[in-house]
């Protein structure tokens, strides 16, 4: 038995079961993007529909673990912005409230330096609509987790050659 303990702290200790994990991590998340790839492929604008159900409900599943850390005001228009600004922080992409929306009162912005979302479809055949309509999907997730009354709406976008991402939210 010995000889089982010693094994398996020497592998713990050069690592490999965190590298076995990223391993793991990095073989399903390429498995999910062959399966969006084959979906698009096959269904083409059918799968439009469903891509946006589950950006939507991801979102909202990953906005709600930032929204339950930091106790968020419903009611707050900045509070809306916070999970996208957190995504885009962890994605290393620079972002910046606007405060003083030039859309109209009620509403506040985010102006993103580079699409957070670029690299779900690398490869893939789709145009700038159809990542739009992703990006809006899982965005509107995120803010939902805050407010369900919350809308987005995407005025600028980098996949259709725009210079940066931005986005409109408003509480409606």
């Amino acid at each position: 038995m010995d000889k089982y303990v010693n094994f398996a702290k020497t592998w713990k200790s050069v690592g490999v079961t965190n590298r076995l994990r990223w391993q793991q991590n990095n073989s399903l998340g390429r498995f999910n993007k062959y399966l969006l790839i084959r979906f698009i492929d096959r269904y083409g604008e059918k799968a439009l529909e469903v891509i946006s159900e589950t950006g939507l409900a991801v979102g909202y599943d990953d906005g709600k673990k930032i929204v339950d850390n930091l106790n968020l005001d419903s009611n707050s228009l900045r509070a809306l912005l916070i999970p996208m600004e957190a995504i885009s922080l962890l994605a290393g992409v620079d972002s910046d409230i606007l405060v003083e929306s030039s859309y109209g009162p009620g509403t506040i912005c985010l102006k993103v330096g580079d699409c957070i979302y670029a690299t779900l479809f690398d490869g893939m055949n789709v145009g700038a609509d159809f990542k739009t309509n992703a990006c809006v999907s899982y965005s509107t997730g995120l803010t939902h987790a805050v407010s369900e009354r919350s809308k987005v709406k995407v005025v600028k976008r980098r996949c259709a050659g725009d210079k940066y991402c931005e986005f409109v939210v408003s509480l409606g």
